[in-house]
């Protein structure tokens, strides 16, 4: 963690630091349950108002379900941006009732590297939330707006390059940040 909030993480199920990638280096991930559980208790990460993250990734295959990059919640807490089977990506904030979320149009491809970001500036209306394929906001294939009480996420671990069954990354992320401003 380069944040200065001392969030340190834990490599599990063959995931490795390998030296190719953008500013020098990066994660490998095998892409079947490979994730870096980066910790539950971190007052940094707890309860954002508002987001943006983003990072690198070379993908080697798309994802079977869905690869997290960055995944703080669970099935009914929390928020995701993750890549879809079909290298979309999409953004989801957990809401008691219907969750918000946006998926791109455009899509990665496996063999390059490719920066993706999201923000998110709060409440529960789906164009909230804007995402970055290389640097361009995309096209969206699906705006949902959240309804119902949001949805706490203290104490829930967050995660890079997986979370849980089909929800992995085949490949190489590198540079993943957190902010809890949209910037």
């Amino acid at each position: 963690d380069s944040s200065n909030n001392g969030n340190t993480g834990t490599l599990y199920n063959g995931a490795t630091w390998v030296t190719s990638g953008p500013n020098g280096g990066g994660l490998a991930l095998n892409g079947s349950g490979s994730p870096l559980l980066v910790g539950a208790w971190w007052p940094s990460l707890d309860d954002l108002t508002a987001t943006t993250i983003a990072g690198w990734v070379y993908l080697t295959a798309l994802p079977v379900g869905e690869g997290d990059l960055a995944d703080k919640g669970s099935s009914t807490t929390g928020w995701t941006l993750r890549i879809l089977s079909s290298g979309a990506i999409d953004y989801l904030e957990q809401y008691g009732t219907t969750n918000e979320e946006r998926t791109s149009t455009q899509v990665l491809t496996t063999g390059a590297w490719h920066h993706i970001a999201e923000t998110w500036s709060g409440g529960t209306t789906g164009t909230a939330i804007h995402l970055y394929i290389d640097g361009l906001e995309t096209g969206y294939a699906a705006t949902v707006n959240g309804v119902g009480t949001h949805a706490s996420d203290v104490g829930v671990a967050y995660q890079m390059g997986g979370c849980c069954t089909n929800s992995y990354i085949t490949g190489t992320i590198a540079d993943v940040r957190v902010y809890n401003v949209a910037l």
